[in-house]
């Protein structure tokens, strides 16, 4: 019974810590357009972004032996959404350069 209630309290602190930590990202990757104005800026910024998603997911992977599964399973889903997210942002930030071929020039007659 004891033991139950330390592991409800671990539950209870790593809970805690894994949604602060994802609010606090999410709140992050939104905010970008209030932070950058300047386009040069925007790779470095989603680049650091995606660190601390690689961070919180590892966090996860390292505590995954004390917490139950299905709680595991909301902090997978919620991770895969915060990666979306990222995705989504980010491609809105610096949109992807457009591929064409370019035409040679015809050789001199």
């Amino acid at each position: 019974m004891e033991a139950e209630a330390i592991h409800a309290e671990q539950w209870t602190v790593i809970d805690a810590k894994f949604n602060k930590e994802h609010a606090d990202l999410q709140a992050r990757i939104i905010s970008w357009p209030e932070l950058l104005k300047d386009t040069a800026d925007k790779a470095p910024f989603f680049q650091e972004r995606f660190q601390e998603f690689i961070e919180l997911r590892d966090y996860v992977a390292n505590v995954s032996y004390a917490i139950p599964v299905k709680l595991q399973g909301n902090f997978g889903r919620q991770l895969q959404e915060l990666q979306q997210l990222h995705e989504q942002e980010k491609e809105k930030a610096i949109p992807k350069k457009k591929f064409s071929f370019a035409r040679k020039k015809p050789a001199p007659k």
